[in-house]
């Protein structure tokens, strides 16, 4: 096996191995890639810094080379590379079924956390009943909306109740952007994909937010924040945005879905109404690993 670095001269090798923001190089991005003894691609990491955390954005080894040492070899090169100057650790949060946990605490890992993860078919959201209304009719809090299909993502962004794409935004908005960020204590860097995500402003102020990222089967939801969690006119306006822009991306709807971790009640409540409680299914329950980067691997 051999390790290697992935840059704008090999990475469209290793893409079809990458996910979500790790598709891309980035000065945030440690990225790497292994080969087999024939020199065919068997696998990619990639970590992302989120401050003093180096955050797992990406791993993936193809089924032929799993169980071989691949795995760990990626795992232990990311480790060794990232400087304890200026990491603390290196976290991970992924599904918690009992192989991953055991790989995870075999590379060091402190595994935290067990929370179950809901996805929603694409397409079950975007015929119901209730998200047909929320499209085209007028819900609380919201104002008329445009008809399925005939706008596209960035102006639903600018015309739904102020909700704007992140990739998108002014200058001042970036600003209020920070701002929020920091009163929030929440990292800076693109540890969300500021294509899928969305700010909503008031007066002013970030009145909420939807970090979202690209999997390899739809999107996940990682942060979801409303300033005023008793009116739901935000949140569903933030899930009108979403949906709209997967429509508008991924034309065929199946198997495409809307991944989220529910961490409050409150949330699964509005998506249940939104959608009906049958159309949500637990797919997984997820987990955080952390290692702590003053416990270097040992160089073999």
């Amino acid at each position: 096996m051999k390790i290697t670095n992935i840059t704008n001269i090999n990475e469209k090798a290793f893409q079809p191995f990458l996910f979500g923001t790790a598709k891309h190089a980035s000065d945030q991005l440690l990225r790497i890639g292994i080969t087999d003894e024939d020199h065919h691609v068997a696998g990619a990491a990639a970590a992302e810094a989120c401050g003093a955390q180096l955050e797992m954005k990406s791993f993936y080894v193809v089924p032929e080379c799993r169980r071989q040492g691949y795995g760990s070899a990626l795992v232990k090169t990311i480790q060794t590379l990232a400087d304890p100057e200026h990491y603390e650790s290196l976290s991970v949060f992924c599904e918690g079924n009992p192989e991953t946990v055991s790989f995870l605490e075999a590379m060091g890992f402190d595994v935290f956390e067990d929370v179950p993860q809901y996805c929603i078919p694409m397409e079950k959201l975007r015929h119901s009943p209730s998200f047909q209304r929320l499209i085209t009719g007028r819900m609380p809090g919201m104002g008329q909306g445009e008809i399925a299909g005939k706008v596209s993502a960035k102006m639903l962004g600018k015309t739904t109740k102020g909700i704007v794409e992140i990739s998108a935004l002014d200058r001042v908005q970036k600003g209020l952007l920070h701002k929020y960020l920091e009163g929030s204590q929440l990292p800076e860097g693109e540890w969300y994909d500021p294509d899928w995500s969305t700010v909503g402003f008031n007066q002013n102020q970030v009145d909420s937010v939807m970090f979202n990222t690209p999997v390899e089967k739809g999107i996940s939801v990682i942060w979801l924040h409303v300033k005023d969690a008793r009116d739901p006119s935000a949140f569903l306006s933030h899930i009108r945005v979403l949906v709209m822009r997967m429509k508008q991306v991924y034309q065929d709807e199946e198997g495409t879905n809307l991944y989220f971790v529910a961490e409050n009640q409150k949330f699964l409540s509005q998506l249940s109404n939104l959608i009906g409680r049958r159309n949500m299914k637990q797919v997984a329950r997820m987990i955080r690993g952390v290692y702590l980067m003053d416990e270097k691997p040992e160089k073999e």
